[in-house]
């Protein structure tokens, strides 16, 4: 419903660009308790399919990058240029979710979670009555 590219260049320069878009079907109210855009916000905005040419343009030879983008953003934008019938490849392109290394530089299990909100270290971990136990 929103698209944001903020495209870097190779000389640091910037080019940024936020578009409304027309999803063409009706939105999930859980959907729009996230992002707070509504049906009647994007009624009278040009569907994805309309841009989709000049978007492949736009990220032409670029690497992608977004927080949750490897599982969220990118996957619904393939389907996307599918649904517009634009060609649309990862090959040749890396991308770059600093969710991931945020979850990799901080951990997200059952003993980091008992060390942030108990402040100390669980007891033998990942036997299950310290599971349990940790998770009660």
């Amino acid at each position: 419903m929103e698209l944001t590219v903020i495209k870097v260049l190779p000389d640091g320069s910037e080019k940024e660009r936020t578009v409304r878009i027309n999803p063409d079907m009706p939105t999930p109210a859980g959907a729009t308790s996230v992002h707070g855009i509504t049906d009647e916000d994007v009624a009278s905005q040009t569907p994805f399919s309309r841009y989709a040419k000049d978007f492949t343009a736009v990220l032409d030879r670029s690497d992608l990058a977004g927080f949750n983008a490897i599982r969220f953003d990118l996957p619904i934008l393939r389907a996307q240029f599918a649904r517009a019938g634009v060609r649309f490849e990862m090959e040749g392109r890396n991308a770059v979710d600093p969710m991931a290394i945020f979850h990799q530089m901080e951990p997200w299990d059952l003993d980091a979670a008992y060390r942030r909100y108990r402040g100390k270290a669980m007891d033998d971990v990942h036997t299950s009555l310290a599971d349990v136990g940790t998770a009660m």
